[in-house]
């Protein structure tokens, strides 16, 4: 589902923000966006030092962050120049609703 999203834009200079992408479906996000040669892949999250050293070195640029803040994701959006951005924000496992 995620190859025709490589279309998107005609722009060659492709970036993405992969806003959580610590968790299971931000890594898979992260992890499919530079294996497919899309460009460059900004990822957004809380902690960099939660990143294997593997996936730290697929990302462009790591931003470190607060998904809940207007002023962090305005940072992250200016510093990655991201024409798709994937939001891709939870609270782990826990599937009980919550204010995210």
């Amino acid at each position: 589902k995620i190859k025709h999203l490589q279309n998107m834009t005609a722009s060659e200079n492709k970036s993405v923000l992969i806003i959580g992408a610590t968790g299971r479906t931000g890594l898979a996000c992260l992890r499919h966006f530079a294996s497919s040669n899309y460009g460059a892949v900004h990822a957004f999250s809380r902690d960099k030092s939660k990143y294997s050293q593997k996936d730290a070195a697929l990302c462009t640029s790591i931003i470190e962050g607060n998904a809940r803040s207007t002023t962090d994701l305005e940072r992250a959006l200016s510093s990655s120049a991201a024409n798709l951005v994937i939001v891709s924000v939870g609270n782990g496992d826990d599937v009980s609703k919550s204010d995210i």
